[in-house]
């Protein structure tokens, strides 16, 4: 079973979220806190699987907990629900926070990015290759050449043509 913590200093927030997130008891195991000091300290008992935290609060903020996160739980993935859009504010997280859900939003965003951990924990089944790809600070973007693949790329059973090449030159 995933274990999330959710962090958030607006208690009624809480509350909706563990109502919303209710009917994935089943799936994982969930805990809800309203400050990156008592998340740190639950954490040091049970580290989670996925930290889910708002990005302003009072005290130690979502950046500050996230850095700490990442140091002391590097195979914990960190992702940021907040309505905090200030372009500075988001561009501290590169690095920090894997993913950046916009709030308020959808249930379903939230629950498809935590459902996305589960999948990575699978791939992911040793420890140490876990801790090496959490301490991953950011991922290069994809090339644009890429992203504009021809149709052709997409299809399994066929090949893309060589624009350069001959035929004769590619391997069957």
């Amino acid at each position: 079973m995933i274990r999330i913590m959710f962090v958030d200093d607006d208690v009624n927030l809480l509350e909706a979220m563990q109502r919303t997130m209710r009917p994935m008891r089943h799936e994982w195991s969930m805990e809800f806190v309203s400050c990156g000091s008592e998340a740190l300290e639950r954490l040091a008992k049970t580290p989670a699987d996925v930290i889910v935290t708002d990005m302003c609060m009072p005290g130690m903020d979502g950046w500050q907990l996230l850095g700490e996160v990442k140091t002391l739980y590097p195979q914990t993935v960190r992702l940021v629900l907040s309505g905090h859009a200030d372009p500075g504010a988001i561009m501290r997280l590169v690095g920090t926070a894997h993913q950046y859900i916009a709030k308020p939003g959808e249930t379903a965003t939230l629950k498809a990015a935590i459902a996305q951990t589960q999948l990575l924990k699978r791939l992911l089944s040793s420890e140490r290759l876990a801790a090496l790809v959490g301490s991953v600070g950011t991922l290069p973007s994809c090339p644009r050449r890429i992203k504009k693949s021809p149709p052709a790329c997409d299809s399994p059973t066929r090949r893309p043509r060589m624009p350069h090449a001959s035929s004769a030159a590619m391997p069957p």
